[in-house]
């Protein structure tokens, strides 16, 4: 049957594609595909070079052997383009040089070059080798590169520290390879790399690099080269001077700050206090360590406990550590630095990695028990009331023209009912609410909110936890939070009134700097 529709002759390409990709390359032909090809010859050329273009990387060396099976030469310039000249595998850079000879066109000369010192790695890869693969084209470099730390050994560590840096998109493959090699040797390569390093993503990808060969177990810290005072870490409570330790946390502000608060028993009397405050976007913002009596820490607590702004928990060492431990990951992925008080801590804690995991309220709540309930979503704003959700108020831009509407609304000099000035009022909250809540404040918040669910639980509050619960789930469940998360909306609602104010003011005092105020 003779197909008339480009579209169909390119459904029979994708479905030979898949074929070829199911069985390999040496595997049987599509032939029911080759079929329906050869039927319809005057529209393949086109819709084969459409495939080739749009193709998946993974998928481009299969559409090239289906060209090479067809044997359309006419096209084979677009396969040489797509091969030679953008960021395809080597499997699609060989097939398309079995193509050309298939075709019995000579195949590009640089190319078969470049896939005949590729083949000669397997004999033993040298730094002379690696330092050439490097200054290959960008179509090149990365496969060439896969296939030359596929059979380094770790003698050639020299080799790739040196090549960290030269091409900002190749240095996670690099640093992944040395992470590998899960040695001392690994991290003082890193570490001077570390050093010598002047570019900040490439500073931030060999900090992640050292956490992970913490984790490893690897002293990085203790390494010839010097110390790295600003790999994160998370605690293992395992030293003898932390089983009578300590821990709390309190509730996180409208801004995601909270305090971490960790005792523990000095080996030389005496006990010392670890305080944090992390942000929930930045990570460990200040971490001091001090000698303190025990009575001293109660005072502590007690004091924060009477501020009616914070709900205060207790937690096991080991829950405080996760958390330490998730916020010291997000400074280092910044490019920051940890605080010095992190390092006393650590020298008693131990460095275990740790993984920050779901919040706790998940061990107590599943999503699917409120996510339906409209109602918990609705009484969840009222919660906005309670003391400890006081300086919960989105701010930024958006806010700010809201603010700015609304006073221009009241200052109208144009004859507009109230009912008109209501209206306008209500389209600039919605607007902040719309602007405010992209994908990433979505998120943010649905984590604050579940981290304050979970102590609301365990306060015992558990009907006010489940409408908090309800409200983080709904934040990324709900299309249109104005309409229908109340929650959303009363913090909007708030940071806009907030901002009000302070224009208000703002301009009060510009009033009376000129004098026109009246008594």
């Amino acid at each position: 049957m003779k197909m008339k529709a480009n579209s169909d002759v390119l459904k029979a390409i994708w479905r030979a594609v898949s074929k070829i990709r199911s069985f390999g390359i040496d595997g049987p032909r599509p032939i029911e595909e080759l079929d329906i090809l050869f039927e319809n010859e005057a529209e393949v050329d086109d819709a084969l070079c459409d495939a080739l273009r749009e193709a998946n990387p993974s998928d481009v060396a299969a559409v090239i052997h289906l060209v090479s099976l067809m044997r359309r030469s006419a096209i084979l310039d677009v396969v040489s383009e797509v091969a030679f000249t953008h960021a395809s595998g080597l499997e699609a850079k060989r097939e398309a040089v079995a193509a050309m000879r298939r075709c019995e066109v000579e195949p590009d000369p640089d190319a078969v070059e470049k896939l005949a010192i590729i083949d000669t790695l397997d004999t033993g890869p040298g730094s002379g080798t690696l330092a050439m693969l490097m200054e290959w084209p960008m179509a090149w470099r990365g496969p060439a590169l896969d296939a030359w730390l596929a059979v380094a050994g770790d003698n050639q560590l020299p080799a790739v520290e040196i090549a960290i840096g030269i091409d900002s998109d190749l240095d996670a493959r690099l640093l992944d390879w040395i992470v590998a090699q899960g040695s001392c040797e690994a991290a003082e390569a890193l570490q001077r790399a570390l050093a010598s390093s002047d570019d900040k993503d490439c500073t931030k990808q060999i900090k992640k690099a050292l956490y992970r060969l913490r984790a490893q177990g690897i002293d990085v810290k203790g390494a010839s080269s010097g110390e790295i005072s600003d790999v994160p870490f998370s605690m293992a409570v395992g030293a003898e001077q932390l089983e009578e330790a300590r821990a709390y946390v309190t509730s996180i502000d409208g801004r995601g700050a909270r305090l971490v608060c960790v005792v523990w028993r000095a080996p030389n009397g005496g006990s010392r206090l670890l305080q944090a405050v992390i942000d929930d976007t930045c990570g460990i913002k200040e971490a001091d360590v001090a000698k303190v009596t025990r009575k001293g820490f109660r005072e502590h607590i007690e004091q924060i406990k009477a501020n009616p702004t914070v709900m205060l928990s207790q937690v096991s060492v080991e829950r405080a550590g996760v958390i330490l431990a998730d916020a010291a990951e997000k400074t280092v992925s910044m490019g920051d630095d940890l605080p010095e008080g992190f390092w006393t801590w650590a020298e008693v804690a131990g460095v275990e990695p740790a993984e920050g995991g779901p919040a706790e309220i998940y061990t107590h709540l599943a999503a699917t028990e409120v996510i339906d309930d409209s109602a918990l979503i609705e009484e969840s704003m009222t919660l906005l009331r309670e003391t400890y959700f006081q300086s919960w108020a989105l701010e930024g831009a958006p806010i700010d023209s809201a603010a700015e509407e609304i006073c221009q609304a009241e200052s109208s000099v144009l004859m507009i009912s109230d009912e008109q000035r209501r209206d306008r009022m209500q389209d600039a909250i919605r607007a902040a609410v719309e602007e405010s809540f992209d994908d990433g404040t979505r998120e943010i918040y649905r984590r604050r909110l579940e981290v304050m669910a979970g102590m609301l639980w365990d306060r015992g509050q558990s009907e006010e936890a489940r409408q908090v619960f309800a409200a983080a789930i709904g934040l990324t469940e709900i299309k249109d939070l104005f309409r229908r998360h109340a929650f959303a909306r009363a913090v909007a609602h708030r940071g806009v009134w907030l901002a009000y104010q302070d224009k208000q003011r703002e301009l009060l005092a510009e009033q009376q700097r000129s004098g026109i105020v009246q008594p």
